[in-house]
């Protein structure tokens, strides 16, 4: 994203509301804890540019965080500024491997100028001076992120803001009856609006299911079985915590 304004300050005020918007799209992707407003280099446009880095051992960078304001500086700055972070000024740096998941930066007038841009003000006269800012999240590199902060040794552990569906349904039923109530149960899950992966495979074991579940990571699994559906309930399963809880069916749905 580009934005254009006709005076610096207007930029300024601007880039800092692209700055919250930012940090709103992580915060909603569950990164918010872990990812820190990071100083890096303006390149030719300006002093410092401004990256987004998340915490995870597997990343490509190396950031200093600044433990009293949060606010990190890319390894690529930290000589230059003597160790010491230019938000709060403090030197007590924590040094972390991080990947980049966002950049904002100021163009100024580098490219409007080489363009020969120009506008009209209120009064009708020509200006010349066109400010400009960038903006750019790499959606992919995003996704990416998310997996590596969040996962275990079995698998993914989606966030619920953007996992791919909302509950993974298995089904462990066998009998023409009990599949046609596990598949009850999937209507009725998205007659309430839920996005569902509904596994429903007869020749696959309960152990493969589970494995495969877990390995996606979906936030939240239910389970019917032939011993749930006697029972009257229906397995629930908490991607991220391993809370396993049974509730009524006749709490959620109507079969």
């Amino acid at each position: 994203m580009y934005s254009f304004h006709a005076t610096e300050q207007e930029l300024d005020a601007y880039y800092e509301t692209a700055k919250q918007a930012y940090e709103n799209v992580f915060r909603r992707c569950g990164l918010g804890d872990i990812t820190y407003l990071t100083y890096a280099s303006g390149g030719d446009f300006c002093r410092y540019s401004h990256e987004y880095q998340t915490i995870t051992p597997y990343g490509e960078d190396l950031i200093y965080i600044g433990e009293d304001c949060n606010v990190a500086v890319n390894k690529e700055l930290i000589d230059e500024l003597e160790h010491t972070c230019p938000s709060c000024g403090n030197k007590e740096l924590r040094e972390q491997t991080s990947i980049e998941v966002g950049n904002i930066f100021k163009l100024m007038t580098r490219y409007s100028s080489a363009f020969g841009l120009s506008f009209q003000d209120e009064r009708g006269q020509r200006c010349e001076n066109v400010y400009m800012g960038c903006y750019g999240i790499g959606s992919s590199r995003l996704i990416g992120a998310i997996v590596e902060a969040s996962h275990d040794e079995n698998g993914i552990i989606w966030p619920e803001q953007v996992a791919p569906y909302d509950v993974h349904l298995v089904s462990l039923a066998q009998t023409e009856e009990k599949m046609a109530k596990a598949d009850a149960v999937y209507q009725s899950l998205q007659v309430q609006g839920k996005e569902v992966l509904y596994d429903d495979r007869k020749k696959t074991s309960p152990g493969a299911k589970f494995s495969e579940s877990d390995l996606i990571g979906i936030p939240t699994r239910m389970i019917v079985s032939p011993r749930s559906l006697k029972a009257g309930v229906i397995e629930i399963k908490d991607r991220k915590t391993g809370e396993v809880k049974e509730v009524e069916i006749g709490a959620l749905i109507r079969i």
